[in-house]
């Protein structure tokens, strides 16, 4: 077992090519998203990667619990870290089993555990160095790195978790490029506090929702009987036309005016009357989040029925927004759409 940093082994060789190791592989989390390895995991943060099954009962409880004491003990910092167990049994780790095992260990925002289709994740653990024949065989490795900087490291996952604390930090102090001056204005601009989405799942606002992404945003609450029926219907048609894109560079933030109504309960039984699909997020929460996110986003109302009707439409990354009506033509929409997000 490694006792130090002192044993660390770095990644020397990856610093230039890392982002072409890793690569976009379609995942799914706990929640049930469907995801992009590298794109919506890994890219643009430090990142600790372990390596686990749920019905394990030797080294895996002890990788878990490393893990939560890290969350733990970076507090406020946490949001700034993304924490990946990769299943090695994707055949039996559904993502009802992740969650179950997430919620056992206390998994706190910013920790994903991930499966999918055998052959992806195989091909994925081989890209990073840990594909393994037979399950029980598997690494108590975990990776530690700044993609953006090209920096990574091994340790040992059942040291202890200030081991793997330290590594992190020293991750998060590689030089990382600078961002863009749009993107670093988006961050200082749009809020992060955290949100709610109709799966229950608590996300950052800017980190976890619209981050390198192109974003549509309107804002509605369930029980209205004006517009947000035939509003919410015309969205489902865009992201229809959209395709895949929609979870992937493109997402649909439908944001409450209502949160202490429109519970995550709430609103996924209204996104499935409309035959919502992954990549579009209902968003609700404690009232005072969700009102400065509306506020800074012009949607915020002093009372609900007087919410607005109009579509944001932006590019994150790069920035320019349009408004659009969020009832005009599906199709205008979505050409809008993929105009902005070339």
């Amino acid at each position: 077992m490694i006792k130090s940093t002192a044993m660390l082994v770095l990644f020397a060789a990856l610093a230039a090519a890392e982002q072409h190791r890793i690569p976009d592989t379609p995942v799914i989390d706990q929640n049930g998203r469907p995801l992009s390895f590298y794109s919506d995991l890994v890219k643009g943060r430090a990142v600790a990667i372990n390596f686990v099954f749920t019905s394990c009962v030797t080294v895996c409880p002890v990788l878990a619990a490393n893990f939560r004491k890290v969350q733990q003990d970076l507090g406020e910092n946490a949001q700034d870290v993304r924490l990946i167990s990769i299943s090695v049994d994707p055949v039996n780790d559904t993502p009802e089993r992740l969650k179950q095992f997430a919620e056992r260990f206390h998994a706190g925002p910013g920790w994903s555990l991930i499966t999918g289709d055998k052959g992806d994740i195989d091909a994925l653990l081989r890209a990073l160095g840990i594909a393994v024949r037979n399950k029980v065989e598997h690494t108590p490795t975990v990776l530690v790195g700044n993609p953006d900087a090209g920096s990574w490291l091994r340790v040992d996952g059942l040291a202890s978790a200030s081991v793997i604390l330290k590594t992190i930090r020293e991750a998060q102090a590689q030089r990382t490029p600078a961002a863009s001056p749009v993107e670093a204005q988006a961050a200082k601009y749009f809020p992060n506090l955290e949100l709610i989405t109709q799966d229950g799942v608590p996300v950052r606002f800017y980190d976890d929702v619209l981050r390198g992404k192109t974003a549509l945003i309107n804002f509605l609450f369930t029980t209205c009987a004006g517009v947000c029926p035939p509003m919410t219907a015309n969205l489902a048609r865009v992201q229809k036309l959209l395709g895949d894109r929609v979870g992937r560079d493109i997402v649909i933030v439908s944001i409450s005016v209502d949160p202490e109504v429109d519970t995550p309960a709430v609103l996924k039984s209204y996104a499935d009357k409309f035959g919502v699909k992954p990549g579009w997020f209902f968003l609700t929460g404690a009232k005072g989040n969700v009102d400065a996110v509306l506020a800074k986003l012009g949607g915020y109302v002093p009372e609900k029925n007087q919410h607005s009707n109009v579509l944001l439409i932006g590019n994150v990354p790069r920035g320019g927004w349009r408004k659009v009506i969020a009832i005009a033509d599906a199709a205008a929409i979505a050409n809008v759409a993929l105009d902005i997000a070339r």
